[in-house]
């Protein structure tokens, strides 16, 4: 049962069944059809194939030669080769989809319908009378006429070429040689020459023997003419026959039921297939007939070619065959693997079949990856023809480099590959099922289809891809340089997502706005971006571009990056510009406080050039010399002479600090405030008054407001924490 598996599957479209399911799907189906032509009995037809899709490798056997199909349409032929037009002369021929070797010639069938034809074209015709020859206007070779189209299968004789046509008509080119005159009183008349094929009907197949013909109509029954001085033409009661064969003067049948029947001379026993059971296809030769059985052995009857060692009777060892054919003295086999063996007659090397494989390298095209993400890829070909024999595997090689096909197996030059599990891998599409994984984003990638068969790998044409790209990482970091008009703003690409930027942005204002959808500005009102470039991880900033900002204002922004995935944006950050104050300073001591934060904020920078610089620890009650300026404390600072310091700094728009019970210096922020209801923690903690020293008029005031600049004594009942305002 694996063998008939086997055989289905290598020369499936071979089989009678096929060709008229599709060929003749408007005619009767055959009684093999019918009734159901059990699985273990595939008939096969010598030579047969669809004339569209991959031709089946096929043998055929003529008088001295054999003729071999490949599977990729083109035709070998080993054997005697006629000097006058040479029946092995088919190196040339292309899109053969059947072939048939004649006695003298050999006829190859197109996959257009037409049909060629090489070998010895003798025109030879009736019988004039006396014994006197006239020639027939078309040889068997003569097969290039308006006639000859639309032609599903042909068959070779001995002296004619049949061309079975699409609509299940029949026709003939040549007619009988001057052998045909036997001695058995001639028996045709003007209705059975053999070449009176034109009114036959409803075939489909036909079988050219030495000077008759034979045909398989679609309701199992069989036609016959020509010469039947042996009783080769009685067919009519026939039926059940799903196969015929024709030898030099013996017809075959086979049955739907694995049997087979014969008639005609039976001088040599030819027609001794009385017994014969699980025949999957005939073949007629010379004298003899050959059956091929469903396990891949053969049997044969009639005449045996008597050189010891040589007869075509030598098949006991042959097994896993697939087809057989049928010469004149030799025999035929062709194996599952597509290799082909013979035996027989061999003075012409008709026989000399041992280098030959049938089975052509499949035929593939890479087509476009599909899937494709940022690093994984589904690749895809198509296997476009299998050369006559299924791949038994398939494959993908791919890189970041392009390389010449591989020579062989997969990969190659080629760093990595993927092959599909073993099995039978016909004409159609497949992929790497997704897996192609572990690539990197933004990469190119080389990549070829394959496959392989008994003749070896065959690889596509290469096709690329480029893995996709993700939008960069990005983190926006603080500002810098911040002054009063201008900022350099910064952000960091942190991961590039397989491709780097070519532009990075910066997008600003003075309220808070969700990240822009996609090209700055979005909601924000101001933006600024880099020249086009290449940008890859690392930090970056505003080349100090941000100015004309209002000074002493907080403003909002965010880092942006654009690759070909898009733009990303980074988290919201913010920054406040700096602003220039004045402390106005009074000869001897000034209660004063700094509500900015400089950008030096040592005693020594913010208050340069006076006399001292005191602030009060509510811990050890007692003065202290501090060594920087906070918004939050007070201090005391001595000047010789009335003066102004300016300082310039972010402004300070509120601060919480904490407080000891009793008396506490509190600082100011760039607004006015009032300690009339304090923000304390606990609440009332801090009572609603302040106190502020009077430079001019050397004193203390009381006050419930906190003025910028101003530094100020305030109490409280215990341990808490303010907050102005």
């Amino acid at each position: 049962m694996e063998r008939n598996i086997v055989m289905r599957k290598v020369f499936g479209s071979i089989m009678v069944l096929i060709i008229i399911a599709a060929i003749f799907g408007g005619l009767p189906k055959p009684v093999a059809d019918a009734t159901g032509l059990p699985g273990d009995y595939p008939v096969a037809v010598s030579g047969f194939s669809a004339t569209s899709g991959d031709p089946n490798p096929a043998v055929s056997a003529g008088w001295h030669h054999t003729v071999g199909l490949c599977g990729n349409g083109t035709v070998v032929a080993v054997g005697y080769n006629y000097s006058g037009s040479g029946q092995c002369n088919v190196g040339d021929w292309t899109s053969i989809v059947q072939i048939s070797a004649g006695w003298f010639h050999t006829v190859g069938l197109k996959s257009d319908g037409t049909v060629v034809a090489v070998g010895d074209d003798s025109k030879y015709g009736t019988n004039g009378g006396n014994n006197t020859w006239q020639q027939t206007l078309f040889g068997p070779c003569d097969v290039g006429n308006e006639d000859w189209t639309n032609i599903v299968q042909v068959a070779a004789g001995g002296y004619a070429t049949l061309g079975l046509k699409d609509n299940g008509t029949v026709v003939c080119a040549g007619g009988k040689a001057p052998e045909q005159n036997r001695p058995e009183n001639n028996p045709y008349d003007n209705s059975t020459y053999p070449w009176n094929v034109g009114n036959w009907t409803n075939i489909v197949q036909v079988a050219a023997g030495g000077y008759h013909n034979v045909g398989l109509k679609s309701d199992g029954t069989v036609v016959a003419v020509g010469y039947h001085g042996y009783g080769e033409c009685d067919v009519e009661s026939w039926t059940d026959i799903v196969q015929v064969a024709a030898g030099l003067a013996h017809t075959v049948g086979l049955k739907s039921d694995g049997t087979v029947v014969a008639v005609g001379d039976n001088n040599s026993g030819e027609c001794n297939v009385g017994t014969w059971s699980h025949i999957v296809q005939v073949a007629a030769g010379h004298n003899y007939t050959v059956g091929l059985k469903d396990d891949g052995t053969v049997v044969e009857v009639g005449y045996n070619y008597p050189y010891p060692g040589s007869g075509q009777w030598n098949v006991e060892n042959w097994s896993h065959i697939v087809q057989v054919a049928a010469g004149y003295d030799h025999m035929v086999g062709l194996e599952s693997d597509g290799t082909v063996v013979a035996v027989g007659d061999n003075n012409s090397g008709e026989c000399n079949v041992e280098n030959w494989n049938l089975v052509a390298a499949p035929s593939v095209v890479t087509t476009s990856a599909s899937s494709v993400g940022t690093t994984s890829a589904t690749l895809n070909g198509n296997i476009t023809a299998t050369g006559g024999g299924n791949a038994s595997s398939f494959a993908f090689v791919w890189d970041t480099s392009s390389h010449a096909a591989p020579s062989g197996a997969p990969a190659g030059d080629y760093a990595n590959s993927w092959i599909s599990d073993a099995g039978s891998y016909d004409i159609g599409a497949y992929n790497s099922d997704i897996n192609v994984t572990g690539l990197s984003p933004g990469i190119t990638y080389y990549f070829r289809f394959g496959g392989n068969n008994t003749a070896g790998w065959s690889w596509g044409n290469e096709g690329n891809f480029t893995t996709a790209v993700t939008t960069l990482s990005v983190v926006t970091t603080s500002a810098s340089n911040v002054g009063t008009t201008s900022a350099t703003l910064n952000g960091n690409i942190t991961a590039t997502g397989g491709g780097n930027a070519s532009s990075y942005a910066f997008v600003w204002d003075t309220s808070s706005h969700a990240a822009p959808s996609g090209a700055p500005a979005g909601d924000y009102g101001n933006s600024w971006t880099s020249d086009p470039g290449s940008y890859d991880i690392g930090a970056y900033n505003s080349d100090s571009n941000v100015t004309d900002l209002s000074p002493g204002t907080l403003y909002y922004f965010r880092f942006g990056t654009f690759n070909a995935a898009g733009w990303s944006w980074g988290e919201e950050g913010n920054f406040t510009t700096t602003i220039q104050i004045q402390i106005s300073l009074k000869a001897g001591w000034n209660m004063v406080s700094v509500p900015v934060i400089p950008a030096d904020s040592s005693v020594s920078a913010v208050f340069p050039g006076v006399a001292a610089v005191f602030t009060w620890d509510p811990v050890g009650k007692t003065y202290i010399m501090p060594t920087s300026v906070t918004p939050d404390t007070g201090y005391w600072v001595a000047v010789i002479g009335n003066t102004t310091i300016p300082v310039t700094g972010v402004p300070v728009v509120t601060w919480t600090s904490p407080l000891k019970a009793g008396w506490n210096m509190i600082g100011s922020v760039i607004n006015n405030a009032s300690i009339a209801n304090p923000s304390d923690i606990p609440d009332a903690s801090v009572q609603s008054f302040a106190y502020w020293w009077d430079p001019v008029g050397k004193t203390y005031a009381l006050t419930t407001g906190i003025e910028p600049g101003k530094g100020y004594w305030v109490a409280s009942v215990q341990d808490c924490v303010l907050t102005m305002p």
